[in-house]
């Protein structure tokens, strides 16, 4: 496996039996240009809301490659995939995108449906908060639908108490300001 990737086995209980899914992490690439797209058509309704907080019909190829085309510092992404062939799909995606002004990364993450709930998210974002912290951001601000009560979760869940908490007109913005050797981060590491 190449150096950037690395996969876990996270267990999900199917038919009262436990199953193990191995999820393979990698940074996102312009080879994944139709795999994001396939990714976005597999969400219901409810997740595209939930993630844009409208309804988005639609990725074009356009937006697509702006999406997988970054430059690993200021835009950053990690795909989780259901395999490491060129049929894997992706099942999850965790982002950031640097906010020169503030020097805060704003994260946004989405897992598909039939992947939640067995700590994905959570991985993710601990992940990207490890990069986040070691390129020397600030810290890490998410906005989300107040109702998206999930998202709010595991934003608590990986980095604990938010240093600002806002609402305005049914999105919340979530603020975390990074101190020397929090959340057991280490600006030395370099995964």
């Amino acid at each position: 496996m190449p150096e950037n990737e690395h996969s876990i086995a996270f267990r999900r209980s199917i038919n009262g039996g436990s199953v193990e899914m191995p999820i393979y992490f990698r940074f996102i690439g312009l080879a994944d240009k139709q795999r994001l797209v396939d990714f976005f058509h597999s969400h219901t309704e409810e997740t595209i809301y939930s993630r844009y907080g409208m309804m988005v019909r639609e990725m074009s190829p356009q937006r697509a490659l702006e999406l997988v085309q970054l430059d690993g510092h200021e835009q950053l992404a990690i795909v989780g995939l259901d395999g490491h062939t060129d049929a894997a799909r992706i099942v999850a995606i965790g982002r950031y995108a640097l906010d020169p002004a503030t020097n805060l990364a704003e994260v946004a993450f989405v897992v598909h449906e039939q992947y939640r709930g067995v700590g994905i998210a959570k991985h993710l974002l601990r992940h990207l908060a490890q990069l986040i912290y070691i390129k020397g951001f600030s810290g890490i601000t998410a906005q989300m639908l107040s109702s998206n009560r999930p998202m709010q979760q595991v934003l608590s869940d990986v980095l604990g108490h938010a240093e600002k908490t806002t609402s305005i007109c049914g999105e919340t913005t979530m603020i975390y300001r990074f101190k020397e050797g929090a959340a057991g981060f280490s600006r030395a590491s370099a995964q």
